[in-house]
């Protein structure tokens, strides 16, 4: 008995030190991403047939980045994830439904499609902690090997992954924060009003993001008016201003 429990007081020691290293770190930090209108945009453009005005302003610095994620800009830029702020402002008479259908960042006749805030998180994740996965395998031990000692062989059941279970991205402030600033697929434009979001972009690790040339923005949206209309519009990429 007593050898159970010295084994039970350092299983449970271990156990508390992980749960204490993983909370160690600060709150989450967000930061409103302010919106700025189309005409103070370069190379804004209008949606043909339509009073509604796009812009687009490319993060493509360090700095920034700060911008939207002061946080985690870092684990952007090291996963290359292009971010863009997109901000439609409607002058129409009538309430237009907007249908963002598809889109991608074209460089030198490559295209790159955007990705889903989900697939922003799990890239930016990956390149922001390369030892997560080390802690967790270090994590989900101690709680086997206590579970063990403590309950029996029996009860590991109970505390074996699934092989089928994903990951809760959305568990985490950093990926809320992703989630929340993406543009939305659909969306409702008010005479006068201004609709702002990020879309995110992966390139290849090769490129150098603060000096791509010739970069556009490439959208293929639907208006509806009532009718739906198709359109294809490509937008320069001027970038953003550095945080201040």
């Amino acid at each position: 008995m007593p050898h159970n429990r010295s084994c039970h007081r350092a299983l449970a020691l271990s156990l508390g030190t992980i749960l204490s290293l993983t909370a160690c770190s600060g709150p989450y930090v967000d930061r409103v991403t302010v919106i700025t209108p189309p005409d103070r945009v370069p190379d804004a453009t209008q949606i043909p047939g339509t009073e509604i005005k796009v812009a687009a302003l490319f993060y493509n610095t360090k700095d920034s980045l700060k911008h939207a994620f002061p946080e985690n800009s870092k684990w952007l830029w090291k996963a290359h994830i292009a971010l863009t702020q997109v901000t439609f402002e409607s002058n129409d008479e009538r309430t237009t439904q907007v249908l963002l259908d598809s889109g991608y960042i074209t460089i030198d006749g490559q295209d790159y499609p955007i990705i889903s805030p989900h697939q922003t998180f799990d890239m930016a994740w990956g390149k922001g902690n390369p030892l997560a996965r080390v802690e967790d395998d270090a994590y989900n031990t101690v709680v086997m090997l206590f579970t063990f000692v403590t309950l029996g062989v029996g009860s590991l059941v109970w505390v074996l992954p699934s092989p089928f279970e994903q990951p809760a991205s959305e568990a985490t402030p950093f990926s809320r924060d992703i989630n929340y600033k993406a543009l939305s697929g659909n969306f409702t434009l008010m005479p006068g009003s201004l609709r702002s979001g990020l879309i995110y972009v992966a390139l290849p690790e090769s490129m150098d993001l603060s000096k791509l040339q010739n970069a556009k923005l490439v959208l293929h949206l639907v208006t509806e008016t009532p009718k739906p209309v198709p359109h294809e519009i490509s937008i320069d990429l001027p970038p953003a201003k550095p945080a201040a």
